[in-house]
């Protein structure tokens, strides 16, 4: 007996599994077991006859470049098609102990349902599960605990904050240190500016000898590693160049290390001088949605902190909403366009660059980084 529940105000049958249907390709009708995909959703039959079991429209959501791609699914005659990933929440272990057993009932999981999906991010090291929607994450939280006995909960994943700096600041790093025997010297000082794009730059421009040439690639060093970590949040600083100036060495106590503990010296007395600031994502929007509901779309962008760039029809009657909004503020947009539109709208969401973040909101993301533990350990 078939096992019917509501996803997404849509019935779908449980008993029918992704990879035991066919696919059809083009955008003609489907046959008897065969997944129809058009640019509006996905049309699925059942293997015995032509009725339609679900129709579930897309609303991809994906955050940030990495997740823009799909989920490659294949059916019984070979042909392959794609499961859209919309929705990034980070999980949490309700039960201490259980955290090494979530990594394998995932994985379980994912063998049953192709449409669920799961990492580790890499700069957050938060482990994200991705799936169609909120109801399909519910189903796959119940299964969880209910098949594999892990209980989990879910959040929003965390925001890849940046920081940078606004103006120009020179500064001394002297690292010196005597604990018997050899001691510890590095001397230096480094040209902190902003620059175009989100790379950290370094070059040398010393004169006479002050800091011999096998040094500097220690002090690059130890620009870069500091840079890892901004001095308002703790996150990795990008758009800065790094002169090394001046400095002075022993011939006997300086060392690579010595040179790389002078350089972050450095940092961390120029950058809280050079005008920093914190950096958020923003990313380009692509909604899709009935032209009655253009109006409501447009107001919820402004009311994110967004800006509307224009739009246009699309080849489904639809009208397409571009914009560009702020990552932080995107976290639950699938919600509220699939009760806006009724499940009818979808979207496309994609990381474009970084700018700076308001400062009316950098006391709150400063906060937050501080309970997350963001900065660096003092050297």
């Amino acid at each position: 007996m078939p096992v019917f529940f509501f996803y997404n105000f849509i019935m779908c049958d449980c008993t029918l599994s992704m990879l035991e249907v066919y696919f059809s390709l083009n955008h003609g009708t489907a046959g008897a077991g065969e997944w129809c995909i058009n640019r509006a959703g996905w049309r699925c039959y059942t293997a015995a006859d032509d009725r339609k079991i679900f129709t579930l429209n897309l609303m991809t959501s994906p955050h940030g470049r990495e997740n823009t791609g799909t989920d490659q699914v294949f059916g019984n005659d070979g042909q392959s098609g794609s499961i859209p990933v919309k929705t990034r929440m980070a999980v949490k272990v309700a039960k201490k102990g259980d955290e090494g057993k979530v990594g394998s009932a995932l994985a379980r999981l994912i063998e049953e349902d192709p449409a669920i999906r799961f990492v580790v991010d890499p700069e957050t090291k938060q482990q994200i599960i991705s799936g169609l929607g909120t109801q399909h994450l519910e189903v796959a939280l119940a299964k969880l605990k209910n098949k594999f006995g892990v209980e989990i909960t879910l959040e929003n994943p965390r925001v890849p904050y940046r920081e940078s700096i606004r103006k120009s600041c020179k500064a001394q790093g002297r690292h010196k240190k005597q604990t018997g025997g050899h001691g510890q010297f590095g001397d230096v000082w480094i040209q902190f500016e902003p620059i175009e794009g989100e790379g950290i730059e370094f070059a040398e421009n010393v004169f006479g000898g002050s800091v011999p040439k096998n040094f500097f690639p220690a002090v690059e060093k130890g620009v870069r590693q500091a840079a890892e970590h901004g001095v308002l949040a703790g996150y990795p600083m990008v758009g800065m160049k790094a002169t090394l100036l001046d400095g002075s060495y022993h011939p006997v106590d300086s060392s690579e290390m010595a040179f790389i503990m002078a350089a972050k010296l450095a940092y961390k007395a120029a950058i809280p001088e050079a005008g920093p600031v914190l950096l958020e994502p923003i990313g380009a929007l692509k909604a899709h949605v009935p032209a009655d509901n253009t109006g409501d779309i447009m107001g919820e962008v402004t009311k994110r902190r967004g800006r509307v760039l224009g739009m246009n029809p699309d080849d489904d009657g639809l009208q397409v909403v571009e914009a560009e909004v702020p990552v932080a503020e995107m976290q639950d947009f699938t919600t509220f366009l699939r009760q806006l539109t009724q499940g009818r709208g979808y979207f496309t969401f994609e990381f474009v660059r970084y700018e700076t973040l308001p400062q009316m909101l950098e006391n709150k993301v400063i906060e937050q980084a501080k309970a997350l533990g963001n900065f660096a350990d003092e050297d």
